[in-house]
């Protein structure tokens, strides 16, 4: 919608609450507010001004979020994409014609998907760090169904690398298996092996949680979008999918008002979770706000990179190189091991392992949770 479009929308909307204002205060003033009628009428008006009030700043807000990326188009793209890999199930609402969407979770719970309001709610709850972020090109929305199974994720993945090998089948994917799990992710979130959000690798003691603790914390604190990561990835150059993750020394500075430094390949995985720690207690730290990807974000990602850019993701061409990116938002209980993901030269395979890397292509991709 265009600005002037969207001024006159505003317009108008000011003017119908000018004349409810106006109907209100004559209503008020009337010799029926003694009856029971009149005060009826007055609390009616009084109720329609509210709602259109309420209305104004929903409408005030999705246009200010609209200004830093197109959110809507966005979120309606993430649903036709979670709905054509049978992600999401449906229900009919309360309202005629409202449809619910969820996931059926680890725990057998449905978790709603957070609706394109909610959605710009958080965002405006973070309006200050939006900014910083979109200036360092954050504005690329990923949805992750996190309460669902990575056993139930995978075999989706699956499906849609195997169509897309069947629709081009001189792809570089094997004809013998498209993505290979290593079973301590396939069960890792159902029996606790997997700690979500850890704190350090080192010890037995990781200070992350288990994903059936951090969904029920969640749900005891009523969180919007509970049992989903609403992620916010740097874009590319074209705004449709993820921005690959910069080889050593071809690392850029991003943003304006808080310059960010690449985080380039060929560092620890440790160095990798240091700087998402020191963002999360330095607000002023270029990296503020950001987390590291899970395993599903990391799976979610792949399908939205063949959805909207019909590209493997970081299956690089450039001088051959193909990167691998530690999934630091996800470690192993007591191994401290950080997942590593991505596209294998050798097996023509995807694969999510154990994080053995050494080969100096290894990344990580960093995203701002909502």
């Amino acid at each position: 919608m265009s600005q002037s479009r969207t001024c006159l929308n505003f317009r108008t909307s000011l003017n119908e609450l000018k004349a409810l204002k106006e109907e209100f205060y004559r209503a008020y003033h009337s010799d029926s507010i003694v009856t029971e009628r009149g005060r009826q009428s007055v609390a009616e008006i009084k109720k329609r001004i509210e709602e259109e009030l309420f209305a104004l700043r929903q409408r005030i807000d999705s246009a200010e979020i609209e200004g830093f990326m197109s959110l809507r188009k966005q979120y309606e793209s993430q649903v036709d994409l979670l709905r054509r890999a049978e992600i999401l199930e449906s229900e009919p609402g309360m309202k005629d014609g409202e449809v619910l969407f969820f996931i059926k979770g680890i725990d057998e719970r449905k978790y709603y998907l957070p609706t394109y309001i909610e959605v710009v709610k958080k965002l405006m709850s973070k309006r200050e760090l939006l900014e910083t972020k979109a200036d360092q090109g954050f504005t690329k929305l990923v949805l992750i169904p996190f309460g669902m199974g990575i056993r139930t994720l995978t075999a989706k993945l699956h499906r849609c690398l195997s169509r897309y090998k069947k629709d081009q089948p001189d792809t570089a994917l094997s004809a013998d298996g498209v993505l290979w799990t290593a079973s301590d992710y396939l069960n890792g979130d159902r029996d606790g092996t997997i700690r979500y959000y850890p704190k350090r690798l080192a010890g037995s003691n990781s200070g992350g949680q288990t994903k059936q603790e951090r969904l029920a914390v969640q749900r005891q604190t009523g969180e919007t979008g509970c049992g989903w990561d609403l992620l916010l990835f740097q874009a590319d150059d074209e705004g449709l999918g993820l921005r690959s993750i910069p080889l050593s020394g071809k690392g850029e500075m991003k943003g304006v008002k808080r310059p960010r430094k690449d985080i380039v390949t060929g560092r620890e995985p440790e160095e990798y979770l240091r700087e998402i720690l020191e963002g999360q207690t330095d607000k002023s730290s270029p990296y503020t706000g950001e987390v590291g990807m899970t395993p599903e974000a990391w799976i979610v990602a792949c399908m939205d990179e063949l959805e909207f850019t019909g590209k493997l993701l970081d299956k690089e061409t450039r001088g051959n190189a193909v990167i691998l990116s530690y999934l630091t938002g996800a470690c192993l209980f007591g191994e401290g091991s950080i997942p590593l993901a991505g596209y294998v030269h050798i097996t023509r395979q995807f694969s999510l392992s154990l994080g053995a890397g050494g080969g100096g292509r290894e990344g990580a991709r960093n995203a701002v949770l909502l």
